[in-house]
């Protein structure tokens, strides 16, 4: 939970080339918690997202239009001087392997439920900003 002392909000980077899907994530993230919340439909603007605003956490689709999720992590985790938190949005259970190897720290079968994204990264925000994690 973010408090007034805290010194920058935590950052979310949505990326989803399925507007609907992208859409509903950032309502509700941007309702229910006081994150910035960035979206990216695809692989290049999600890097250019990550250069202005690095975030604290990137939910990635694994499908994307342009590039595969795996090589868009492996790029932000390369270009952001702060590896952020990866959460993997996949219709395709059985890629647990390639994700965890990819960088991914947790991944998800769509649809996601948004409650439990939010209880994964408000943990992940209270090790962060506690130095618990």
């Amino acid at each position: 939970m973010n408090t007034a002392a805290d010194a920058t909000p935590f950052t979310v980077l949505i990326v989803e080339d399925d507007q609907v899907q992208a859409g509903a994530l950032a309502t509700y993230f941007r309702v229910s918690t006081n994150y910035r919340v960035e979206v990216a439909h695809d692989a290049d603007a999600a890097l250019e997202s990550a250069r202005r605003a690095p975030p604290d956490v990137a939910i990635v689709d694994i499908g994307l239009p342009d590039k595969d999720g795996l090589t868009l992590v492996r790029e932000l985790s390369a270009l952001l001087p702060k590896k952020p938190l990866f959460l993997a949005l996949t219709g395709h259970p059985d890629l647990a392997d390639q994700l965890f190897k990819a960088g991914f720290q947790h991944y998800y079968v769509k649809p996601a439920d948004p409650t439990v994204l939010e209880t994964v990264i408000r943990l992940y925000e209270y090790q962060q900003r506690t130095g618990t994690g």
